[in-house]
Order: C-alpha cells, then structure tokens, then sequence
C-alpha cells in the first residue's frame, strides 16, 4: 500500500442541536429551537468513515428529561480503519431570560427569531365563559412582523355559593386565531348587576423574551484539554458533565474502558481529549455504540428558558497501519494507547 494511502485520514461530523424553554410561573418550558441533526462529510481523498446515529429530535426537553443519541462509526470504505472521535458543543443562553409586560409596541416589526411571546393554558374543567360589559374586552394590536393582528383578553370563570355570598374565580389569556398567550398586569375583574364583568384596574399586558444570546464553545481536543470524569451509571453506562452548561448537561456514553487492550470499546484519552477505539474496523462494519443519550439534568433553572444546544460528533479513520498510529499519537501522547493499537495493525 503506498504512503499516501496509510495516512489518508477521513473525517465526518453528525450535530445535534436541542432547544429547550423554562418555566418561572407559568409552563413554557417546551422544546421549539431543535433544528439540526445532520451529517458533515470533511473529506481528504474519499469518505470512507460515517457516523451512524439513531436521534429523534424531542418536543419537549424538560429538566430532568434525557434525549436518546445512539452514535457509532462505520466504515464504508475498502480497507481496514483505526477510528477516534471528538467532540464539540456549542451552548446559547438567553442574555436575559426574565420575561417582560408589553402592550405589543416590542412586538412590532419583529419575528419569532427576535421574540418569544409566552403562551397561554386554557382554564381547567367547570369554568364557563365570562361576559364583557359594554367597554368590551381588552385588545392588544400589533400592525407588522411575525405576531401581527389583534389580541383579545378571554376570561373564564367559575362561581362556588356559600350561603348568601358568591365568590367568583377567574382565569384568562389573550387569544389571536385560536392561539391562546399568556396574559399579565391584571389586578382582578369587577362584575355589574347583570354579571357582566369588566377589569378592576391594572392593564392587560402579553408577555415576551427577547431572543438574544449568549454563546459558549468548547472542543474537547483544544486547549485547555478537556478530561471529565466518567461515572458509571449501571454496568452498561458512563455519564459525563458536557463541557459548557455549568454540569446541568449530562452526556451518557456506553462501551468505556480504562484498558486500551479490551477489544471493541472506546477509551478516552485524557492527553488531547479524543475518543480512540480499541479494534481495528473492516470494511462494511460499525464499531461499537459510543454515545447513549443527553439529559437536561433538575439542576437546570430559567436561565436555561429557550437554550440551544449542538454538540457535533466527529469521527476520525486512518489506515490501520502502525506508522499511522504515530500521526496520531506521537511519542508522550500517550505511549500505553499507542502501543496498544500497534498491537492491533501491521508495520505496512
């Protein structure tokens, strides 16, 4: 085989990205933002590695909830590969995740890149439409841009008799074509002889984030290496804290080992933050699974509301040869690793 041939080295990615949103009284914490789950081929003289990756993109990432990504490598080419992976994630946090009153003057012009207006819960079984009286029902309008047309405050209510006295309990929202938004600045309703109700005082106001963000890179391979710690979880699964989230995201991994002499695992090289595996891989066949799930863990508070997160997957072939090794893993890498895999492969 000539030179070139042995130190061809191929390379693809697979990212993910998964949105999420937080809650501070009210429920909005419902994945919207998860937009990109695809491949990247970075190719030197042919693609013969690829990533194969079982992910369905979540409609709601909770704290607490965890995301299924099973990732492993294949190799689509004629020889036979020694295969590494690294990773990179990117983390965007919203500069300000406070929600904010408006009567639809920061709504103008904008779009739902700009903005997140909050939605609305319609009121639970046993209430009943309110009637407005004649000053009509609050409106907000908004002439242009994504959230343009008109507002309407809806309320329903719900009355519970004790003796002589009726206490009434409401609740309410704006609704624009069917779509309900959540509705604050109301100070209580006031009702006449008829029953019809109007706002006792305050004014209706919708509620909106604005979309700007924060963003936080780490690729595990560049300096400053990064070396978590794998805490098994189970005989099957080792969980990491990611690299940006300040340990309130968890990557799970499967098939770790600490002895680069196992066969068919995956060993993190803590000296330049690579994923190498342990056997070398033929034609038409997939290493073993190395990447189990992501998790937004409890710990995660509002300002994770509407966070963005990719973490892209890349995996490395080169000819599995023992001179190949030493682009890789040059002497003081990380010498047990490198003479395990020379272990595994010919001179030439």
């Amino acid at each position: 085989m000539n030179k070139n041939r042995k130190k061809k080295v191929l390379a693809l990615a697979s990212t993910f990205a998964l949105a999420a949103l937080a809650a501070a009284t009210f429920a909005w914490f419902a994945s919207e933002d998860q937009k990109t789950n695809h491949f990247e081929g970075q190719i030197a003289t042919g693609k013969d590695i690829e990533v194969v990756e079982t992910f369905e993109p979540p409609t709601e990432w909770d704290p607490g909830s965890e995301v299924n990504k099973d990732v492993a490598i294949q190799n689509i080419g004629k020889y036979k590969a020694l295969i590494r992976v690294s990773l990179t994630e990117t983390l965007q946090l919203l500069k300000d995740h406070q929600a904010k009153p408006t009567t639809g003057a920061e709504l103008e012009g904008k779009t739902n890149k700009n903005i997140y207006v909050l939605p609305g819960t319609d009121a639970p079984a046993g209430f009943t439409d309110s009637t407005f009286d004649s000053t009509g029902a609050p409106k907000i309008t908004v002439a242009a841009g994504d959230f343009a047309g008109v507002y309407t405050l809806k309320v329903k209510e719900k009355s519970e008799t004790v003796g002589t006295k009726t206490t009434y309990t409401y609740r309410y929202a704006f609704e624009k074509g069917g779509v309900l938004y959540y509705a604050s600045g109301i100070d209580g309703f006031e009702r006449n002889a008829t029953n019809q109700i109007k706002v006792k005082s305050g004014t209706p106001t919708l509620s909106y984030v604005a979309l700007e963000y924060n963003t936080f890179e780490k690729e595990w391979t560049t300096a400053p290496i990064y070396a978590p710690t794998f805490t098994q979880d189970g005989t099957l699964v080792w969980n990491v804290p990611a690299a940006t989230g300040s340990s309130n995201i968890q990557i799970s991994f499967n098939n770790i080992t600490t002895d680069p002499k196992v066969a068919d695992k995956w060993y993190f090289n803590a000296a330049d933050g690579y994923f190498y595996y342990t056997s070398v891989l033929n034609p038409g066949v997939n290493t073993t699974q190395l990447m189990d799930a992501v998790k937004l863990l409890g710990t995660a508070g509002n300002e994770y509301s509407k966070l963005i997160y990719d973490l892209t997957v890349k995996g490395q072939g080169i000819a599995a040869y023992k001179d190949a090794v030493d682009d890789w893993l040059p002497a003081g890498v990380n010498d047990p690793l490198a003479t395990a895999l020379k272990g595994l492969v010919p001179a030439k």
